[in-house]
């Protein structure tokens, strides 16, 4: 049992390593336009023990193969999946271990899920054959409906991932108005259209070791199913319909963030390989997006420490070099016993991209005017240090060890009781102080499409493709 715990544990913290630390970014290319995709709806940490599946119409099992291997489930409008000990369960309303006739041959309904096989409503495969699609197969689950169909990938921990299987467009149709809301203009909601469609095409699989394709998360896109669609932004996915972003004839990741903060940034400034079709450039377009975050000292040494960085206390950080677009490249963290070295959106990543929005800013200290509060820092009182500039001034510590100042690092404080940093000699830098003060502009990692730039493009009266065609470089839309 301890074994068996150990390997689940293993699992899990590879499983959240694959979610949230690995870039978004794509080396090679997938099958251009599959007619399906597998998205994860809980998973990893949120994996379900048990869960009911319902429909408004009879439900059915579907492999996604062709109508020999579309199986109705009479009179069938809910399930309940549950695991034990290792064991899939799919059980009717009276709690009895639902079958399905093969053709001759009764077969679980939890062995058939576990084999490629899909809850799908009974009418779905008529609906997907369609001439003109009127949409009426739901399948609900967790309270909200969605189209295509649901099945389940076994953990070692007596959970499973809940996993829906759509066509690409239909995956689409839940992507945009979540990513971007339905009030935006048409041509905007188009852009946004194509790139989500290219971006899910080129990463299939990548959450493969979990059993689906992409996950429903900002780390893939967001993805609301059925309850999470609007009339307007499904007009967008049917009149860009198989559109793809190409460069160099392959489809590409058309990777998309909110805002740029006035200009974009070429790939490898944020991760590491160079492609061709995402090159930073200027965006005038770009909406002011400011943002501010505060951390104290200790909350970076905790954050560095969490993530591998063990530089005992710190003492002070530095933005050491920008890239082309004006965002920081590098930062150094020294503290008492090392320094740590960390560079482009790992910045981000390790500091909290909800805290960072990105790597767009600069730096300053802030002390509390409360000194019990800002312990590391140093105050002098009065209007201005002039008087002081040929004085040399010391400060005794707890332990009645006497130090002599820096006086470019020292904080004044006026009569207004309001504090104010004398900033040291060289740019960028901080030592010790209460507070660090990130102010920034645009929010994301700034690559490819900035949504609010489109926004603003198609109110001035730019076409879809002309926006795509600003921000993604030597590109074909097919």
């Amino acid at each position: 049992m301890q074994i068996q715990k150990k390997i689940t544990q293993l699992l899990v913290v590879v499983s959240i390593i694959a979610v949230m630390i690995l870039p978004n970014i794509v080396t090679s290319y997938a099958n251009v336009n599959p007619e399906f995709v597998r998205i994860g709806l809980n998973y990893i940490l949120a994996a379900p023990s048990n869960c009911q599946i319902t429909s408004n119409l009879d439900l059915a099992v579907w492999d996604f193969k062709g109508a020999d291997t579309f199986y109705a489930l009479n009179n069938v409008k809910g399930i309940t999946a549950s695991v034990s000990n290792g064991v899939l369960s799919v059980k009717g309303v009276n709690n009895e271990e639902l079958t399905c006739d093969t053709g001759g041959n009764l077969k679980n309904v939890s062995e058939m899920l576990l084999n490629g096989y899909y809850l799908v409503s009974s009418n779905y495969m008529g609906y997907l054959n369609a001439d003109v699609k009127e949409f009426d197969s739901v399948i609900d689950y967790n309270g909200k409906a969605y189209r295509g169909g649901i099945s389940f990938f076994l953990n070692v921990n007596n959970t499973f991932n809940v996993i829906n299987k759509l066509s690409i467009d239909e995956y689409t149709y839940g992507v945009i108005n979540s990513e971007m809301g339905a009030s935006n203009p048409m041509e905007a909601l188009k852009a946004q259209a194509v790139v989500a469609r290219s971006y899910a095409l080129t990463n299939l699989r990548r959450h493969e070791f979990n059993g689906y394709d992409l996950c429903d998360s900002t780390h893939c896109q967001v993805y609301k199913g059925y309850s999470g669609e609007n009339i307007k932004t499904n007009q967008a996915v049917d009149e860009t319909k198989n559109l793809v972003v190409y460069y160099e004839n392959k489809p590409v990741s058309a990777f998309f963030s909110k805002n740029s903060g006035g200009h974009t940034q070429n790939v490898e400034d944020v991760w590491n390989e160079k492609l061709g079709y995402l090159r930073g450039v200027a965006d005038p377009y770009s909406p002011v997006y400011n943002w501010n975050a505060k951390l104290t000292f200790s909350e970076i040494e905790s954050k560095l420490r969490v993530s591998g960085y063990n530089i005992g206390n710190l003492e002070s950080i530095s933005i050491i070099s920008r890239n082309s677009s004006g965002a920081v490249d590098t930062m150094e963290f020294t503290g008492s016993t090392g320094k740590a070295i960390i560079t482009k959106e790992k910045i981000r990543s390790i500091l909290g991209i909800s805290l960072i929005k990105s790597t767009m800013f600069d730096i300053k200290s802030e002390t509390n005017t409360n000194t019990n509060v800002a312990s590391r820092g140093v105050y002098v009182r009065g209007d201005s240090l002039s008087n002081l500039s040929e004085e040399k001034i010391y400060v005794m510590d707890a332990s009645g060890k006497t130090s002599e100042l820096n006086k470019g690092n020292l904080f004044v404080m006026n009569g207004a009781l309001t504090c104010k940093l004398i900033e040291p000699d060289k740019d960028d830098s901080i030592a010790t102080g209460s507070f660090v003060n990130f102010d920034g502009l645009g929010s994301g990692h700034g690559v490819g499409l900035p949504q609010d730039s489109a926004i603003e493009m198609a109110k001035q009266g730019f076409g879809f493709k002309e926006i795509l065609n600003y921000f993604y470089t030597d590109i074909e839309i097919k």
